[in-house]
């Protein structure tokens, strides 16, 4: 997304949104279905993203920690802002 309207860099703000589960970078998951999460850091740049976040799962359980890129697909929405750093 950040590359379609011409961001070499951005911060994720405000985000919220469900997971089908959840995939850290350190190998931990979260077998559920849907998480609920809010995203407690969020940077993109030149090299990939790094996602942040704490999360529920369906026992009410949080987990935190840096998500997996392109290991989560939304379970059913997911909300944020980005925005251009120079």
């Amino acid at each position: 997304m950040c590359r379609q309207h011409g961001f070499a860099r951005a911060i994720l703000r405000g985000s919220l949104g469900s997971l089908v589960g959840a995939r850290f970078a350190d190998g931990r998951s979260v077998p559920d279905y849907a998480t609920e999460l809010l995203v407690t850091e969020g940077r993109i740049g030149p090299d990939g993203a790094r996602v942040a976040v704490a999360l529920a799962d369906m026992a009410g359980r949080v987990h935190e920690g840096v998500l997996l890129p392109g290991r989560n697909p939304v379970c059913i929405t997911f909300e944020g802002v980005l925005e251009a750093l120079p």
